[in-house]
């Protein structure tokens, strides 16, 4: 078991990153951010805390990169900034991988409920699309992605979510068009083996068609390749 730190600090999510500590041993450490309303409200977020140590989990038995990565490349400081952003998008889908071993760990009831949970909250979210810090969420960049990964494993695990609410509720069809595109990638997403180089190789095959088919501009594709400072562990190469 790796070392477990708790940051505290203003955020909406949690969020995880995992870092060797001792290369040799193979030991590191998680470092978890969070906000005061994440601890003391610990039952309403459980959802979120099983899903960050998921991330924990796949960092310490597959790979680091599915718990934050360094990029390689060999661009230039303003096209690595550009191409970062895209990678970024392009690997949410890591969450499905995420996901699938909260089921494997917790179970399916605590995964289907979670779901059913987030489905629920994006739904009361339109109800409030006034609100600014709303409005702001449903422009944000990711937010396409985190439907199409509700419109996935709804269809991975079988939760009977009336999931086409979600679009009926949205009036931009070009977002809607959007989303559909990337759920169809993502309901390719071969469930998670606990094989280290199969699951590498689907994360990596998955976002080099994320790049394709929604970035149809770009020619690069990226790669998960060795780290040539700390061998044992993967970094993603947008060069």
């Amino acid at each position: 078991k790796w070392e477990v730190v708790i940051e505290v600090r203003e955020c909406d999510t949690l969020s995880i990153k995992s870092e060797f500590i001792d290369i040799k041993e193979k030991t590191g450490r998680h470092l978890i951010i969070a906000s005061i309303n994440h601890l003391e409200n610990f039952k309403c977020f459980q959802g979120e805390w099983a899903h960050e140590f998921s991330h924990a989990l796949l960092a310490e038995k597959i790979d680091l990169i599915f718990a934050g990565s360094p990029i390689v490349t060999g661009v230039s400081c303003k096209e690595l900034n550009r191409r970062a952003n895209i990678l970024y998008l392009a690997q949410l889908h890591i969450d499905l991988f995420v996901d699938d071993a909260m089921y494997k760990i917790l179970g399916r009831e605590f995964t289907v409920k979670n779901l059913l949970s987030t489905h629920s909250c994006i739904l009361k979210l339109k109800e409030k699309k006034d609100d600014p810090k709303i409005t702001n969420y449903f422009k944000n960049p990711t937010f396409p992605y985190e439907i199409a990964i509700i419109l996935a494993e709804d269809q991975r695990y079988k939760c009977g979510a009336d999931t086409t609410r979600i679009l009926k509720e949205i009036s931009d069809k070009s977002l809607c068009q959007k989303i559909e595109k990337i759920y169809y990638i993502y309901k390719d997403v071969p469930p998670l083996s606990w094989n280290p180089e199969r699951d590498l190789r689907n994360l990596e095959l998955t976002t080099q068609r994320v790049v394709s088919e929604i970035f149809p501009n770009e020619k690069w594709r990226p790669k998960i390749v060795d780290d040539l400072e700390f061998p044992c562990r993967k970094v993603w190469s947008v060069g």
